[in-house]
C-alpha cells in the first residue's frame, strides 16, 4: 500500500468534494440549521402554512424535513415538479425547502447530511391525503 491515510468519514467526503470541485462551505451546528429554518419560512410564500409558520416548533420541524430530504438525496427541482402534479400542500413543502436551500447558499454555508441512503423519488406513492390536507401521521412532520 502507498500513501494510504486514515481518517473520518467526513474527511473522506471533504477529500472527495475537493476533488470533484464540489462547492463546500462552512458546516453548520443545529442552532446554526434552526436559525436558517426560521428565516426559510419567513421569506417562503406560505398558505396552508402560514399558522404554522408562526409556531415556536416550525424551524425545527423544518429542520427535520429537509434533513430528511438531503438524507434521502431528493433534488429541490424534482421536488417541485413532483409537486405541482401532486397539489399545493407539496408545493408549499417544495416551496419551504427551496427557500431553505436558497438562504444556506446565500451564507455560503453547507449542511452535514446525517445519514446516507438510497435516493427517493418525491411523492412516489402519490400523495396520502385528501383535499383537505395530510394525515395526522404526516402533518407531525412538518
Amino acid at each position: 500500500m502507498i500513501g494510504a491515510t486514515v481518517g473520518t468519514f467526513d474527511e473522506l467526503f471533504a477529500l472527495v468534494a475537493r476533488s470533484t470541485d464540489a462547492q463546500a462551505g462552512r458546516a453548520i451546528s443545529r442552532t446554526q440549521r434552526l436559525r436558517l429554518a426560521r428565516e426559510a419560512a419567513a421569506r417562503a410564500e406560505l398558505r396552508i402554512f402560514a399558522a404554522s409558520a408562526r409556531r415556536p416548533g416550525f424551524p425545527g420541524a423544518l429542520e427535520e424535513l429537509v434533513s430528511e430530504l438531503q438524507a434521502a438525496l431528493v433534488d429541490p427541482v424534482a421536488l417541485r415538479e413532483q409537486a405541482t402534479v401532486a397539489g399545493p400542500y407539496e408545493l408549499e413543502v417544495a416551496s419551504l425547502y427551496e427557500s431553505y436551500l436558497e438562504v444556506r447558499d446565500e451564507l455560503g454555508c453547507r449542511t452535514t447530511i446525517r445519514s446516507r441512503r438510497p435516493p427517493l423519488q418525491p411523492f412516489e406513492r402519490g400523495p396520502s391525503h385528501g383535499a383537505h390536507g395530510p394525515s395526522s401521521s404526516t402533518a407531525s412532520t412538518i
